[in-house]
């Protein structure tokens, strides 16, 4: 047991220095990951429940992938990723994510009728591969060719595109499988991803589709957790800022959110980082709460811009 709590604690702290850009964690838990068979370790054996299988080995191994990734890109020098890490170091943990999704083997295989768990690995996969290359996307490496891949495809923004597209089937699939009082709030990373990459693809004609879809999982989950409105309505400014949609589609929107969630106190806010790219540069000004706040203020903007060019 004191394994699993070491490990979980682990996993859930990577999290956070991913996605609310807290303090890294040095080095994983000394104790051995639970479901690893190592009869020659000192340590007791850590079964695992049956009905879980091998997912929470698999998920531990993942974090300590990202966390080598979070360590490094995490560091507060005040220079952009991309101008102090090299893009030999992103290669190097992709192709060791790369080898981690193929020793999941056949139960962690994702089809139709998977489990939930499994298709969130899956999710956290993609998840992963668009955390590794989202600094290298743009200017001069975003055509660069990784030298372990033979394809002349394989540069950063072309397995960027890659994982996001598999990440929207996820996403997509996963609503029409699921009732929405079922939906697990772990999928939250995978909605924001998507959210944050199509807010500044407004020329992509699924753009709005798909940002519409992430916001109706959000007005959902908003009924259990209360934090899920103010993602929401960081969202919509941010759709709003980019022109993919209108002040009033997103007044609308975040009417139908608030419906869903009359009975939470107010006041509750969370940390969460909302606009990765914004968050490079100042984070304090990419969370939820700092951009959501500026709700009314975007919306009200656009409003009166609209009636300036009418009149």
């Amino acid at each position: 047991m004191t394994a699993h709590v070491a490990w979980g604690t682990y996993n859930w702290l990577t999290i956070h220095v991913l996605y609310f850009h807290d303090e890294s964690i040095a080095i994983p838990p000394a104790l051995p990951v639970p479901g690893h068979e190592r009869h020659d370790d000192l340590w007791p054996q850590h079964p695992l429940p049956e009905y879980m299988g091998s997912s929470f080995t698999k998920l531990c191994e993942y974090f300590t992938v990202i966390q080598e990734v979070a360590v490094v890109y995490s560091i507060a020098d005040g220079k952009p990723v991309v101008d102090r890490v090299p893009i030999a170091f992103a290669e190097a943990k992709y192709q060791k994510i790369l080898a981690w999704a193929d020793s999941l083997g056949k139960g962690m295989a994702w089809d139709q009728n998977s489990q939930e768990h499994v298709m969130l690995f899956h999710m956290w996969f993609h998840c992963a591969v668009l955390d590794i290359f989202r600094p290298f996307t743009h200017g001069r490496h975003k055509n660069y060719t990784l030298k372990s891949f033979s394809s002349r495809d394989s540069t950063p923004k072309t397995i960027f595109c890659a994982s996001l597209n598999q990440l929207k089937r996820l996403a997509l699939l996963y609503r029409t499988q699921q009732m929405p009082n079922s939906y697990m709030p772990y999928i939250n990373i995978s909605l924001i991803h998507i959210a944050n990459t199509i807010c500044r693809e407004t020329d992509d004609p699924t753009a709005k589709f798909y940002f519409l879809l992430c916001i109706r999982y959000w007005q959902h989950l908003y009924v259990g957790y209360p934090i899920f409105g103010g993602i929401a309505q960081a969202f919509l400014t941010m759709a709003i800022n980019n022109g993919l949609i209108t002040n009033r589609e997103a007044k609308r929107l975040m009417a139908e959110v608030k419906a869903h969630g009359g009975h939470h106190d107010e006041g509750i806010s969370t940390s969460l980082i909302v606009d990765f790219d914004l968050a490079m540069t100042n984070r304090d000004e990419a969370d939820v709460q700092a951009v959501a706040q500026k709700f009314e203020e975007v919306a009200l903007f656009d409003e009166f811009a609209v009636y300036k060019k009418e009149d």
